[in-house]
């Protein structure tokens, strides 16, 4: 049941994501593509070690070196970027 209500609620951010930008349509486009495009949803702790302070760009440059994406999200009480752990 967990597995359908997480993915309920991606639906619901994405319609959310693209009703505040039509352009981030075209960016969940590609990546829900037909061919080539799977999801997984990893740790930080895969990238970086545990005991580094590195900055979300840093990470960024970790993941593309991997040919991934990385995405961060705010907590619902702030506005700040978090990368979650």
């Amino acid at each position: 049941v967990s597995e359908c209500v997480w993915a309920s609620e991606l639906v619901c951010m994405a319609l959310a994501a693209v009703a505040e930008d039509r352009q981030i349509n075209d960016v969940l486009e590609a990546l829900s593509a037909r061919e080539g495009t799977e999801w997984h949803i990893r740790g930080v702790y895969l990238y970086i070690h545990e005991d580094e302070e590195l900055c979300f760009f840093d990470i960024l440059l970790h993941t593309e070196q991997k040919r991934e994406i990385v995405i961060a999200h705010p907590p619902a009480h702030t506005r700040k970027p978090v990368i979650t752990r």
